[in-house]
C-alpha cells in the first residue's frame, strides 16, 4: 500500500486554516498618491472585527440607538457565538481505541504494513506508527491522507492484494467517526475568533456604501468556502494573507477610480429617437413586403402609423450602418405628437443601433416612452433591456442590464417614461470600437436590445408594448463632479495645499 509523502496543505477539518503561499510584500512608493492610500484604507475595511462578548448573562439592556449598539446586543445573546457553553456529547469524549485495536489495526496490518511498515516504507510513509488517538495524538493529517486514498479506491494499488469491501468499509467508517468527533471537540474547545476578513458580498456592500456606487464592485473575487455549519461568514474560514490583502487593495483602487473623476466634464451626447426615424431607415421594400398583413406574424415587432393604421415590419441589419442612429450634442425636445409607434408583441424584440460613439466609461441613461396596448391588467407586459454588439454574423454579445424586468403599467393612450442606467465600464464592449468604419466588417457599433418578456405562466394573454420615443444620454451625470467624487474629495479652502487637504480627506473618509 503506497501513500504519497505528506505535503503541507490547507486543512479545514478542525476549524483551522493555514495559508501557505509565495506572498509578496506590498511595495509602497514614496510618492504614493492619495488615491493609493485610500485604496489601502478600503482594503483594510475588509477586516471585520466584532467586540468580544461574555458568555455570562448580562443585565437588562438600554434601548438600542445605533448600529454598533445593536451589533453588540445581538452578539451578547448569540447562541452560535456562545455555543461552547453547551456540551456536544454526553460525558467525557474519548477516542474509540478499542475498535481500532480489535478490528481496524488488524485490517491495516494485513493490507498496509507490507509496503508501509517497519521493513518497507514506500513514499517514506509508515502506517504502523500512526497514533490512532485523534483527540490527543499528532498524526491526524496523516490519517486524513489514509482516509482520502481509501475513499477514492487508490490504495492498495492494482498490483497488490485488494482490500475486502467489508474491511474497507469498516476502516472508512471508523476514520469518518473519529474525524467528526475530533472536529466537533476542537471546534467547541477553541476560541471563537472576532477578527476576520469580509466575505465577497460583504465587501461589495461595504464598497457600495463607502463610495455611493450601485453596481457590483467585487464580482472578480472567488466565492467563499462554506464552513461545516454551511455558513459563508465563519471567521475560521475567512483568514487574510498578504497576497489577498494586496488583491483587495487593487479592487479598492479600481472602485475608487470608478467613483472619482479628473479634469473637465466630458461632452455629453444625446439620442432622441422617434419611431418615424426608424421607419425612414428601413430599406425601400416592395409594397407587398412593407404592408405586412398576414406575413408579419403574431409575434413579430412592427411600426404602426396612427393616421392610416399602416403596419411596417421592424427589422435590423448591421451591415452598411443603415440602422445606426447619430447622436447630437444638445438634448432634443420630446415631440408632442408622434406619427409612428413601435409595437412589441409578447416574446418579441427590437434593436436600436447607437453606432460607434459611446464613451469608454460613464453612465448610459436610457428612457423609453411606453405604454401597454391592452386595457386588461390581469397580465402586464414587461421589458428586458440588454446592451450588446454584433461585429459579424458569427459573433454577437448581449448582456442583461437589470436583473429584474421592468413592468409596463402605463395604460393605452397614457405613456410614461421608463428608465435604465447602464454603467458602461461594467459591461462587455465591442472590441472593434474605433478600429473599423461604421457599417463595415467587423462592425464596431453597439446597440440596445428591447425584449418584450412574458412574466406570468397563466393562460391570460399578455398585452403588446407600445413605444413612442427613445431618449439616450451618455455620459449622464446628475451633477459635476458626481456625488461619489465629492463624498471623497470634499470641498475645502485648503485644496491647494496637498498635505493639509490630504489630512482633511482622510479625516472625512476614515470614520465611515
Amino acid at each position: 500500500m503506497m501513500i504519497e509523502p505528506y505535503k503541507k496543505r490547507m486543512v479545514n477539518v478542525f476549524g483551522k486554516r493555514v495559508f501557505s503561499d509565495n506572498s509578496r510584500a506590498i511595495r509602497v512608493d514614496k510618492k504614493t498618491s492619495l488615491t493609493y492610500l485610500l485604496a489601502f484604507v478600503v482594503a483594510c475595511a475588509t477586516i471585520a472585527v466584532s467586540k468580544p462578548t461574555e458568555a455570562a448573562s448580562a443585565p437588562a439592556q438600554p434601548p438600542v440607538n445605533t448600529l454598533e449598539e445593536a451589533r453588540e446586543a445581538g452578539a451578547l445573546h448569540s447562541a452560535y457565538k456562545n455555543q461552547r457553553s453547551h456540551s456536544i456529547v454526553s460525558g467525557t469524549p474519548e477516542p474509540n481505541l478499542a475498535t481500532f485495536q480489535a478490528e481496524i489495526g488488524p485490517i491495516l496490518e494485513a493490507t498496509c504494513f507490507k509496503c508501509h511498515g517497519e521493513e518497507k516504507q514506500k513514499g517514506d510513509f509508515r502506517v504502523d506508527t500512526l497514533d490512532p488517538d485523534f483527540l490527543h495524538g499528532e498524526d491526524v493529517d496523516w490519517w486524513l491522507d489514509v482516509f482520502d486514498v481509501l475513499t477514492l479506491g487508490e490504495m492498495p494499488p492494482e498490483d497488490e492484494e485488494e482490500m475486502a469491501g467489508e474491511d474497507r468499509g469498516k476502516v472508512i467508517d471508523w476514520l469518518s467517526s473519529e474525524i467528526q468527533l475530533a472536529s466537533q471537540i476542537r471546534r467547541s474547545e477553541g476560541e471563537h475568533s472576532s477578527f476576520r476578513r469580509m466575505t465577497r458580498y460583504e465587501y461589495n456592500y461595504a464598497l457600495q456604501d463607502l463610495l455611493g456606487l450601485d453596481f457590483d464592485l467585487a464580482g472578480d473575487l472567488p466565492p467563499e468556502t462554506h464552513s461545516e455549519d454551511g455558513f459563508e461568514n465563519s471567521s475560521e474560514m475567512l483568514q487574510m494573507s498578504v497576497m489577498q490583502l494586496e488583491y483587495y487593495r487593487e479592487l479598492g483602487r479600481s472602485a475608487l477610480e470608478k467613483a472619482t473623476v479628473r479634469g473637465e466634464q466630458p461632452q455629453t451626447l444625446y439620442y432622441g429617437i422617434k419611431m418615424e426615424d426608424a421607419v425612414a431607415q428601413i430599406d425601400a421594400l416592395s409594397e407587398k413586403e412593407r404592408k405586412l398583413g398576414r406575413s408579419r406574424g403574431a409575434s413579430n415587432p412592427y411600426f404602426k402609423k396612427w393616421d392610416t393604421d399602416e403596419e411596417i415590419r421592424a427589422r435590423y441589419r448591421f451591415n452598411r450602418a443603415k440602422y445606426s442612429y447619430r447622436p447630437s450634442v444638445t438634448l432634443p425636445e420630446v415631440p408632442q405628437r408622434f406619427e409612428y409607434a413601435l409595437i412589441l408583441p409578447a416574446d418579441s424584440q427590437h434593436i436600436f443601433d447607437l453606432g460607434d460613439t459611446l464613451p469608454d466609461t460613464g453612465m448610459l441613461r436610457v428612457r423609453a416612452l411606453a405604454s401597454r396596448v391592452s386595457t386588461d391588467e390581469k397580465s402586464l407586459p414587461a421589458i428586458r433591456l440588454e446592451f450588446g454588439f454584433e461585429p459579424s454574423n458569427s459573433y454577437e454579445s448581449a448582456q442583461r442590464v437589470y436583473r429584474r424586468d421592468v413592468t409596463i403599467q402605463a395604460p393605452p393612450g397614457q405613456p410614461q417614461f421608463y428608465e435604465w442606467n447602464i454603467p458602461l465600464s461594467e459591461f462587455r464592449r465591442n472590441p472593434y470600437r474605433g478600429q473599423a468604419d461604421l457599417g463595415a466588417f467587423p462592425n464596431p457599433s453597439e446597440y440596445l436590445l428591447f425584449n418584450s418578456v412574458i412574466q406570468n405562466t397563466g393562460d391570460d394573454p399578455v398585452s403588446d408594448i407600445h413605444i413612442d420615443y427613445l431618449e439616450v444620454t451618455t455620459p449622464f451625470y446628475e451633477q459635476w463632479p458626481p456625488e461619489s467624487h465629492t463624498r471623497i474629495f470634499i470641498d475645502s479652502e485648503n485644496q491647494g495645499n496637498e498635505e493639509i487637504y490630504a489630512r482633511e480627506v482622510l479625516a472625512s473618509f476614515l470614520p465611515r
